[in-house]
């Protein structure tokens, strides 16, 4: 099995896994989820169904039939898309580890901070996953479109 078609499947499991979390958090009572974003202008619960529901339509993309270089590109876009919601937070100085799983912290039984890493373990994942196989794939495009291309001086000569 190729490395790409690993990660890409490895990246739809915890996709799903992540964005069902959100969304049974998001339908949760705790007191967090009416708080507003620190970054955003939505509640807690609103950001939590908007990121749930954004990361399962990426693994529904995932499992369509589009080109490989597509479903890298979307990953890379989604996971772009948290970094700067990350920088943000630092940016404003938010103290609270982010609430990237909501309240599952409680029912799944780990601490805030454990969620937090946890997180960030699956963002540099998906980023440096996505963007090393989409220049990989680039570099790999390249290469053989300059072998496939005749050199100027061949047909000169």
């Amino acid at each position: 099995m190729r490395l790409r078609i690993l990660f890409l499947r490895i990246t739809c499991v915890l996709l799903a896994l992540t964005g069902l979390i959100k969304l049974l958090s998001a339908g949760g009572e705790s007191r967090i989820l009416s708080d507003p974003d620190p970054l955003l202008p939505l509640s807690n619960r609103e950001l939590m169904l908007l990121a749930g529901l954004m990361e399962l339509v990426v693994v529904w993309f995932l499992l369509s039939r589009k080109p490989e270089a597509a479903r890298l590109l979307i990953v890379a876009a989604l996971g772009t898309e948290f970094l700067l919601y990350r920088i943000g937070l630092w940016w404003i100085h938010a103290t609270k580890p982010c609430s990237c799983l909501g309240n599952a912290t409680g029912w799944l039984g780990i601490s805030p901070a454990v969620a937090d890493n946890t997180a960030k373990a699956i963002l540099v994942f998906l980023l440096v996953g996505s963007y090393y196989f989409l220049l990989k794939q680039k570099r790999s495009t390249r290469t053989k479109a300059e072998v496939e291309q005749p050199s100027s001086a061949a047909v000169i000569g």
